[in-house]
């Protein structure tokens, strides 16, 4: 039986938009079986606490790891780097916490990475305290 013939291996040969168009139709089928964890309790007769900390113990019986890089501590990195006197930092350094929380709970996240959130974050607090920050960038970008 011949290679290119064979429709059992020929299968599992895909070109590159071959495997673009497996991976969206398993997307979609994926969000077409999504089962909320309130209905699973309910079938199993348990409670939905239950359910989700048992997702926990499948996931780390699968090997699976989430890794969440935080901007917090980009904006701390940066808040370091900045060599403000204390006085100016600690008022700015409130202001772009907050700046930083409030884009947390927007779009933000999913757009951009943590560093540029916090750069972000760092740029908007110096603003809104008047701080002059125009030095602070090249400087710490030199330092990294």
């Amino acid at each position: 039986m011949d290679f290119a013939t064979s429709s059992h291996r020929q299968r599992w040969l895909y070109t590159r938009t071959g495997l673009t168009e497996e991976r969206h139709r398993l997307q979609q089928r994926v969000e077409e079986y999504y089962t909320r964890a309130a209905d699973i309790a309910r079938s199993f007769d348990v409670t939905e606490d239950l359910v989700v900390k048992q997702e926990v113990a499948l996931l780390e019986g699968l090997n699976f790891d989430l890794v969440v890089h935080s901007p917090y501590r980009a904006l701390q990195g940066l808040m370091q780097l900045s060599r403000m006197p204390a006085t100016c930092l600690d008022a700015a350094a409130r202001a772009s916490f907050g700046a930083l929380d409030a884009l947390m709970l927007s779009d933000a996240p999913l757009l951009y990475g943590p560093a540029q959130m916090a750069a972000a974050a760092l740029r908007s607090g110096f603003k809104a305290k008047g701080v002059r920050a125009r030095d602070t960038a090249p400087a710490a970008a030199r330092e990294m």
